[in-house]
């Protein structure tokens, strides 16, 4: 490791995010990073059994109460963890959070018992204390100039437990939040938004959607008096795919992960207006011809795993060179991804082509709208109930 702290940097996946393939954005930054003299550790806490089982435990525990049914799915209570999670964050004991849930549960259809409440807050008191033992025994953080997270929906309050964590310990350090997460709770001018900047100042810096080069401004001094960063407050335009590096997976032990992820493209051509993808990522690149198929190759040599999952939007508007490299190079790799049921899907010839090269499932999106209900929508008046019970 480099002795100059501000040239390291640790970049972290918190729970919960399924450990299906080793995390695509980390990697791909830590290898853009690295190309700039930094030099990146990326850790993933999914892979860490009695942290990813926490939220299992607390679902199982909450399915034990009346009026849980078939039809709740893990939606609401996901809701329910994360409100109950954001709660003892900021500051509530036991009693306030057992007097939180039993105002909460009621607004799903769920009759609170006092038992089971004693047990749910017994899970989320073991899940930070063992979140933060994590932390302390996987890293020397005194080494670090700069943590970051990548940080969804269900992983904001363990994200924002860290870098509270991080500044109590080690207030020098430059802490960084990122992720998917700003492309729908958290978007730009969401009042969820504005209370996390007002109500979390462990975090220095927020990225608001494709994160390489501002991030790399951020560790270059740019922006030391700016909080919140997007692409456009800057004067610059997204990365070009061809600058986008091949991810760098070797800080994780792939043993924990089915398959390996790589992305095709950024953003999406459809420009549909419910999706977040264009909030994330921008206008629409994919990679030069040619350019993912050798990647993959690559990968899957490299790392001993043939398999992978696409981690873009969809695969429609370069499957076709995909397919036509694999086939070229004899590729025995298996791929699978999100495929837009239009009229390139309706050949027969084409798609049992693309079989051949590999691709062994297609997971199609069904459009439609929802109304969505964020247990992000409820920081301010869980800050307010915790105050008043």
């Amino acid at each position: 490791m480099n002795n100059d702290p501000q040239k390291n940097i640790l970049l972290l996946l918190p729970p919960f995010y399924t450990p299906f393939t080793p995390p695509l954005g980390i990697s791909i930054l830590k290898a853009y990073l690295e190309q700039h003299g930094y030099l990146v550790t990326c850790y993933d806490f999914n892979t860490v059994p009695r942290l990813w089982v926490m939220h299992h435990k607390y679902f199982e525990t909450l399915r034990k109460l009346d009026g849980i049914t078939v039809y709740q799915g893990y939606t609401n209570l996901w809701y329910v963890l994360q409100t109950h999670m954001l709660a003892h964050l900021n500051g509530s004991d036991p009693a306030a959070c057992a007097r939180l849930l039993s105002i909460v549960l009621p607004i799903y259809g769920i009759k609170p018992e006092s038992r089971v409440i004693t047990t749910l807050i017994g899970i989320v008191n073991t899940f930070f204390r063992d979140l933060e033992e994590e932390l302390g025994t996987k890293f020397d953080l005194e080494r670090f100039g700069i943590v970051g997270t990548s940080t969804y929906s269900t992983s904001l309050a363990a994200s924002l437990f860290l870098h509270k964590l991080v500044k109590r310990k080690y207030p020098h350090i430059k802490t960084v939040m990122g992720g998917g997460v700003f492309a729908d709770d958290l978007a730009d001018g969401s009042t969820n938004l504005e209370t996390l900047l007002t109500e979390y100042p462990e975090v220095d810096h927020v990225v608001l959607g494709e994160g390489e080069l501002l991030f790399y401004e951020i560790l270059e001094g740019k922006h030391n008096g700016r909080r919140l960063l997007k692409i456009s407050d800057v004067g610059r335009t997204t990365l070009p795919m061809k600058d986008v590096p091949i991810p760098d997976y070797s800080d994780f032990s792939l043993n924990d992960y089915l398959h390996l992820c790589i992305e095709g493209a950024r953003s999406c051509p459809f420009q549909c207006s419910f999706c977040s993808e264009t909030i994330q990522w921008g206008e629409y690149r994919k990679k030069p011809l040619g350019t993912l198929a050798k990647q993959m190759i690559h990968l899957a040599d490299h790392y001993g795993n043939n398999t992978f999952y696409m981690g873009d939007s969809l695969m429609n508007p370069y499957i076709e060179d995909l397919c036509g490299t694999l086939l070229r190079e004899k590729a025995e790799l298996l791929y699978d991804g999100y495929l837009r049921a239009d009229r390139i899907a309706t050949h027969r010839d084409r798609v049992r082509r693309w079989a051949r090269s590999g691709l062994v499932r297609a997971r199609l999106g069904i459009c439609g709208r929802a109304q969505q209900y964020s247990a992000v929508a409820q920081w301010q008046s869980i800050r307010l109930l915790t105050e008043g019970l």
